[in-house]
C-alpha cells in the first residue's frame, strides 16, 4: 500500500524566511487612477494628502518578469510563499492598526515579514495559514501595522460547490489561525480578550518605535502581533439577510464588471487568471464567473466609512472574507456606526455576507 502525501505543514517545516524591505515614493498616480477606476468625481487625495486607510495597497508593488508566473498567473516563487506543491491561494482577511495616515508623495518604506504558520485540518482537507506583518514608516515614524492572512492547500480540481465551502471554511479558520497544529480548536473567550488587548497594544505602540528594520523591538512597547481580528468578526450589521444591503444605514451600491476587474487588477499587479480569465476560473478553479478580488471588497467597505462618517478617522480595522463575488453581480458594501466604531459587509442578491468588517475610531 502506497503511502499517501504528507501533511501540508511538512512542507512548510523549518521554512522561515527573514524580513524584506522596500521603499516607494508614494506618487499621486495610483491614487488618481483607483479614483477614476470607483468611479469616483475625482482623485481621493493629491500630493501631501493623506492616503485613505488600505490604499496602500497600491504601492510598493511586485512586478516579476512573465517566465516567473506559474499557471495560475502568480508567481511560481517568492519569498512569502510557503513551499507547496501544486499551490492554491486564498486570501482570508487581515488587520491593520493605523497611528497616523501615510501621504502621497512623501518617500516610505515597508517592512514586510512572516509572523506565523499554522497547519490545520478542515473538512476540505489539509490548510496552511500565513500571516505576514507588514510596517509603514514615513520619516522615520511607525503609521502603520498591517496583517495578512493568507490560507494555502495543496492541489486542484475543485469545482464551485467545494470552493465556495472551502473560502467560507478557509476566512473562519483564517481569522483565528491558531490552536492545536492539524485539528480544530474551540473559540476561546480568554483568547478573545487577549486578541483584544493584543491589538489595542499594537495601535497604541506604533507611536512608540515598534520594531525597527531587521524584526529586532526597540526599546518600549513592543508592537505585539494580534493573532486574529481584535473580536470575534461581525455576523453583518442589523438587518443581514434581506435584500442588498438592507437595513443599512451606510450603502454603496456597485456591479463590478470584467473591465473593472482588469484594471484594478493592473493597478495592484495582480495576474491571477481567476480576474479575467473566464475558461480558466470554470474548467481549472470551479467557479462559475471571474471574481472579484477580495481585497477590492475590503476597499469597499472602508470607501463606505470615508463616505459616509469623513469626519472620523480609522484606528484599526479588521476584515474577512468569506465568499466569492463574481463579475456582473450587483452588490452592496454597507454597514453603520456601532458604539465607538461600525460594522460592514459586503452583500448580493444571494449572500447576505460575502465580506465582514469592523472598524474602530480614533
Amino acid at each position: 500500500m502506497s503511502a499517501g502525501p504528507p501533511p501540508i505543514g511538512a512542507y512548510a517545516a523549518g521554512w522561515r524566511p527573514g524580513p524584506v524591505t522596500a521603499l516607494d515614493p508614494l506618487p499621486a498616480g495610483p491614487v488618481a487612477a483607483l479614483s477614476a477606476v470607483l468611479d469616483l468625481p475625482g482623485p481621493v487625495a493629491a500630493d501631501g494628502g493623506e492616503l485613505p486607510p488600505l490604499w496602500h495597497w497600491l504601492y510598493f508593488l511586485d512586478w516579476p518578469a512573465g517566465r516567473e508566473l506559474g499557471p495560475d498567473g502568480h508567481p511560481a516563487h517568492g519569498h512569502f510563499l510557503p513551499p507547496v506543491p501544486d499551490r492554491q491561494r486564498m486570501w482570508a482577511g487581515g488587520r491593520c492598526a493605523i497611528t497616523a495616515p501615510l501621504r502621497l508623495g512623501e518617500p516610505a518604506e515597508r517592512v514586510a515579514s512572516l509572523a506565523e504558520v499554522t497547519a490545520r485540518r478542515g473538512r476540505s482537507g489539509d490548510l496552511l495559514f500565513v500571516t505576514e506583518r507588514r510596517e509603514f514608516r514615513q520619516g522615520g515614524r511607525l503609521c502603520l501595522v498591517e496583517w495578512q492572512d493568507v490560507v494555502y492547500r495543496s492541489g486542484r480540481g475543485a469545482r464551485s460547490g467545494e470552493r465556495g465551502a472551502s473560502s467560507e471554511e478557509a476566512s473562519r479558520e483564517g481569522a483565528s489561525p491558531h490552536g492545536s497544529p492539524q485539528g480544530a480548536a474551540s473559540r476561546d473567550p480568554s483568547r478573545d480578550a487577549s486578541r483584544e488587548s493584543a491589538f489595542r497594544a499594537a495601535a497604541g505602540a506604533a507611536s512608540a518605535g515598534g520594531t525597527p528594520r531587521g524584526g529586532t523591538p526597540r526599546e518600549g512597547p513592543p508592537v505585539a502581533p494580534p493573532a486574529g481580528p481584535p473580536v470575534s468578526p461581525p455576523e453583518g450589521p442589523p438587518g443581514a439577510g434581506g435584500p442588498p444591503g438592507a437595513g443599512d444605514p451606510w450603502r454603496l451600491a456597485l456591479c463590478p464588471g470584467p473591465a473593472l476587474l482588469f484594471r484594478f487588477s493592473a493597478l495592484t499587479a495582480n495576474a491571477h487568471r481567476i480576474h479575467y480569465d473566464a475558461d480558466y476560473c470554470r474548467d481549472e478553479e470551479g467557479h462559475p464567473g471571474l471574481v472579484v478580488h477580495g481585497p477590492l471588497l475590503a476597499l469597499l467597505m472602508l470607501d463606505v466609512v470615508r463616505r459616509h462618517a469623513p469626519e472620523r478617522r480609522v484606528r484599526s480595522f479588521a476584515y474577512r472574507l468569506r465568499r466569492p463575488v463574481y463579475a456582473g453581480e450587483p452588490l452592496t458594501a454597507g454597514g453603520g456606526p456601532v458604539g465607538e466604531g461600525a460594522l460592514l459587509r459586503v452583500a448580493t442578491g444571494r449572500e447576505p455576507r460575502h465580506a465582514t468588517a469592523q472598524v474602530r475610531f480614533a
